[in-house]
């Protein structure tokens, strides 16, 4: 008895990735200033991380982090069509890689307001 709860609290130390979901850069930022960005740690079955930019006009860009369920661009694309007909990009993931939407490059937005 001695032996199984050390074993299992090491389980628990060593294998995170099992027992709770992957971390993800979630939240909002736009060039007015307006922020809100955190890591999260997504729900189980978000194995995505995803970031949306949008061109609005030639004045802001404003960018949407989050977890997602599924790679399909097509959510994402659905999402932004929300965004009042602006100049969007997408960008997903890989499948259960930690925080891999913290560094998606947007330049090409960055162009349009410059």
């Amino acid at each position: 008895m001695k032996f199984v709860l050390p074993f299992s609290f090491f389980c628990c130390l060593a294998f995170p990735c099992i027992c709770y979901g992957i971390h993800c850069k979630v939240g909002m930022y736009d060039t007015a200033g307006n922020a809100a960005i955190v890591a999260k740690e997504c729900a189980a079955d978000q194995q995505f991380c995803s970031a949306i930019a949008c061109a609005i006009g030639t004045e802001q860009i404003t960018v949407f982090w989050a977890c997602e369920e599924q790679s399909d661009h097509q959510v994402l694309v659905n999402r932004a069509s929300s965004f009042n007909n602006n100049t969007c990009r997408a960008q997903i993931g890989k499948k259960g890689v930690n925080m891999s939407n913290e560094e998606f490059d947007f330049r090409e937005l960055e162009k349009l307001i410059n």
